[in-house]
């Protein structure tokens, strides 16, 4: 298994590019050409089971992006949890 390494850094700031409401901050990647990962767990699991989940997000490119994409990711429960050196494009 290839495993990724996520050394780049975020800041929550207003954006410079193409600015919305005022006060209105998201998170921006400071760091060119690495990985970037970011995540938070729910209060309570979802179960989409018999019902339609949207799941929507934004990406704001303040200075384009050089290489690779933006993608968010729901990850699947588990006993132990993700850790962050087994995580890769392939977990589930």
């Amino acid at each position: 298994m290839q495993v990724f390494s996520y050394v780049g850094q975020w800041a929550v700031e207003e954006p410079s590019v193409f600015p919305g409401f005022p006060g209105d901050e998201g998170l921006v990647i400071k760091t060119k050409a690495a990985h970037h990962a970011i995540s938070v767990p729910f209060d309570t699991p979802l179960n989409p089971a018999g019902k339609t989940l949207v799941v929507q997000y934004e990406v704001k490119l303040q200075k384009g992006l050089d290489c690779g994409g933006a993608y968010i990711k729901l990850l699947t429960d588990s006993e132990v949890g993700i850790q962050a050196e087994e995580f890769s494009d392939k977990t589930p």
